[in-house]
């Protein structure tokens, strides 16, 4: 067992919570539309610029929600990246896609 300088084990026992590693994706985001996005999402009736993006994104194909995430590749210079897109480091693989409902990727 690993225990901090406390004396305090660094982890806890028990179960961990289901789906506890999915992303906690706020409400909404700042950003600034072209004209023809800026008629799409209120034609639409988007009232949030998250879900305005994310619809423009494929269904989840085994859970069909509609909150997936662009995979993007390479190293991250920031913290503060969009929800829509789903940092996964500097190696390049075959799944363009992440659900952030089930985790699946495809």
């Amino acid at each position: 067992m690993i225990r901090e300088a406390t004396n305090v084990p660094s982890y806890f026992y028990g179960p961990i919570p289901d789906k506890c590693w999915l992303p906690e994706l706020p409400a909404d985001w700042p950003g600034v539309l072209c004209p023809r996005c800026d008629t799409a999402m209120r034609e639409g009736g988007f009232t949030s610029l998250i879900d305005y993006l994310f619809s423009q994104h494929p269904r989840c194909p085994y859970c069909g929600a509609q909150r997936t995430q662009s995979a993007q590749f390479g190293h991250v210079f920031h913290l503060d990246f969009p929800p829509w897109d789903d940092y996964r480091g500097c190696v390049r693989r075959n799944d363009d896609w992440t659900c952030t409902e089930c985790g699946s990727q495809w």
